[in-house]
């Protein structure tokens, strides 16, 4: 059995993320763009989510929006499943179709979907740009506390949490 074959899915998810983000760094321009699907990964697990499915679509779910990276490589490196919950992900489409999108998703799409959120909220403070936190905070009031309140008591708590500070 080769090295990569021993592998599991999360972590071959992990190590494809790392090479695809690869020199990448958020908005703040400090922080590597890696630690984002990590924290992603991170929210999920502490929610108790354990789907390998579900966490290597999470490792996943900016390559396609991000990379140099189409989704038939995804289903080729990874299986149909995590192909089809990283395309459901990307942003391919207005925000209003790309809401009503996630709107209708099952729930790894929509479970991905709302820790990505909640970690793109908690590092709000280091983008700055206030359009950038009006965006954010007008989509969590919209969609994403209503779709969290359904999915996941924890990323519904850890939402809050994330956007107080701008909710007034």
């Amino acid at each position: 059995m080769r090295g990569s074959e021993m592998l599991s899915l999360v972590e071959r998810a992990e190590i494809f993320a790392t090479k695809t983000h690869s020199g990448q760094l958020r908005k703040d321009g400090i922080t590597p763009y890696i630690e984002h699907p990590r924290a992603v990964v991170r929210l999920l697990m502490e929610a108790g989510v354990n789907n390998d499915d579900i966490l290597a679509s999470a490792w996943l779910h900016d390559v396609i929006e991000d990379c140099d990276v189409i989704i038939d490589e995804i289903k080729q490196e990874f299986n149909n499943e995590v192909a089809r919950v990283v395309a459901a992900l990307t942003r391919d489409c207005s925000r209003e179709e790309y809401s009503e999108r996630i709107r209708k998703a099952d729930l790894a799409v929509q479970l991905v979907k709302i820790a990505d959120m909640v970690h793109n909220c908690q590092s709000i403070i280091k983008e700055i740009p206030p359009e950038t936190i009006k965006r954010k905070i007008y989509d969590c009031k919209k969609l994403y506390f209503e779709l969290s309140k359904k999915v996941s008591p924890y990323l519904y708590k850890k939402l809050e949490e994330a956007t107080g500070p701008w909710m007034k």
